[in-house]
């Protein structure tokens, strides 16, 4: 399967809204291409305000993944950021 920025925003708000409540704001979404790394959640807290900023999700596309493997990965990196949020 071929990975875009648009298939994982399209997945991520999809399972936002069916495992997350839709609590989680719309990151940024970007690629790697690294077989390092499957997927990667990062952010930037603002001291003092219990807020983030420059929320994104990165998927590598350097694996063939199947829609159930992609799943995974994406929901794990959400899960980072829902208990960063």
């Amino acid at each position: 399967m071929e990975i875009t920025e648009q298939i994982i925003e399209k997945k991520f708000n999809e399972y936002n809204k069916e495992y997350f409540n839709n609590e989680l704001p719309k990151p940024k979404f970007g690629l790697l291409k690294t077989y390092r790394t499957c997927g990667y959640f990062s952010c930037k807290k603002i001291i003092g305000k219990r807020k983030l900023k420059g929320q994104r999700i990165d998927i590598s596309v350097y694996y063939d993944w199947d829609e159930n493997e992609l799943k995974n990965v994406i929901i794990h990196e959400m899960i980072h950021y829902y208990l960063a949020h």
